[in-house]
């Protein structure tokens, strides 16, 4: 009876996937307390970017406000994707070692993965809060400051996901270059410079670079979040003004293809109500494929075969062997035939002899 229960006490049962989910939830939630100097650091980089376009833009001009958000999105989106490479870059050794089998323990990926995910929102509110405490008393935007919350928490979301997916495919140092590279990409295609409806005519693969940028969407929302808290007097007919385009907010409006509504089944909506969705669908768009890319890279490191192995071993080595046999039937055709043709020419060369 000892001896059983010594073995049943060897004998330890892997936790659900629930049970890891709290596990992993636990543990990212200590990590991030003992690196609370990091985590403070990201606040101060997050205060002095909201600072910095503050004092730049100090009570800011109608004319200066579409130059001022797009360049608080490229500052959101640089210091948001940034400190969101650590996430995943950071454990990546700790993951393959917990998600190996046989030596490894063989742990539930996506439990790893949705815990990351769920200790980071805190996070980017955090970051949220910081940029806008210094950016808001300075630049004094007449937008409410519960709906500029939203909009860059979101635009923060997104842009994270962007990064997991760097962090997970890539070392280090190159997912740090890589993700500039992807900001300013977004950034060029914000619709500022050049405009939306010179994107339309740059082909397809423009236009998906500004669908997917958050920046698109983002500095729509601030520009008409700022135009609708105008009075009347901003949106008359073009000929009523001096200089429309400083004074006319209509015409910044069918500048840059903005609308401050939307019409869904016949009623007309605040286009946040739409841009914040489409934020929130990039940002889980981007974890999505960043979770297939933390199962399929590195899968050597876990003691598994990597894509390329199973690509070989699944499909080119089957079509490999196919047309091996192929060709060795083909040869054995030819050879029947030749035989055949040439026992035929011998006999009737024989027969002519004769």
């Amino acid at each position: 009876k000892t001896s059983c229960r010594r073995l049943q006490r060897a004998v330890r049962k892997m936790p659900t996937s629930v049970s890891q989910f709290f596990i992993f939830l636990r543990r990212t939630t200590l990590q991030l307390a003992r690196e609370r100097h990091q985590f403070l650091i990201d606040c101060c980089i997050s205060l002095a970017c909201g600072g910095f376009f503050g004092l730049l833009y100090r009570d800011f001009a109608f004319n200066d406000m579409i130059t001022l958000f797009f360049m608080l999105s490229l500052g959101v989106g640089l210091t948001s994707a940034l400190a969101s490479l650590r996430v995943f870059g950071a454990d990546r050794a700790v993951f393959w070692r917990e998600a190996a089998p046989g030596s490894g323990m063989h742990l539930d990926p996506l439990a790893f993965f949705l815990a990351k995910n769920v200790v980071e929102i805190p996070r980017l509110a955090a970051l949220t809060v910081c940029t806008l405490a210094t950016f808001v008393p300075l630049a004094n935007p007449v937008a409410p400051v519960e709906q500029l919350f939203i909009l860059t928490f979101f635009a923060m979301f997104a842009v994270s996901g962007f990064s997991y997916i760097l962090s997970i495919a890539q070392d280090p140092k190159s997912s740090q270059l890589s993700c500039v590279l992807l900001i300013l990409v977004f950034t060029l295609f914000s619709s500022v410079s050049p405009k939306l409806s010179e994107i339309d005519n740059m082909g397809p693969i423009a236009q998906c670079l500004a669908t997917i940028s958050y920046g698109r969407w983002y500095i729509e929302s601030l520009y008409t979040s700022q135009t609708r808290q105008l009075s009347d007097a901003w949106k008359m007919p073009w000929a009523w003004y001096k200089k429309p385009t400083k004074d006319n907010a209509l015409q910044g409006l069918f500048s840059y293809s903005y609308s401050e509504l939307y019409r869904h089944h016949g009623r007309l909506h605040n286009i946040n109500l739409l841009n914040i969705p489409i934020l929130l669908a990039i940002g889980v768009g981007a974890r999505v494929l960043a979770f297939f890319l933390l199962l399929l890279c590195n899968r050597d490191k876990m003691g598994k075969a990597s894509i390329l192995t199973i690509v070989f071993t699944s499909i080119i080595n089957p079509l490999q062997n196919f047309f091996d046999d192929l060709a060795h039937y083909l040869t054995l055709i030819a050879v029947t035939f030749s035989g055949f043709f040439s026992s035929s020419y011998s006999r009737r060369r024989h027969d002519d002899d004769r």
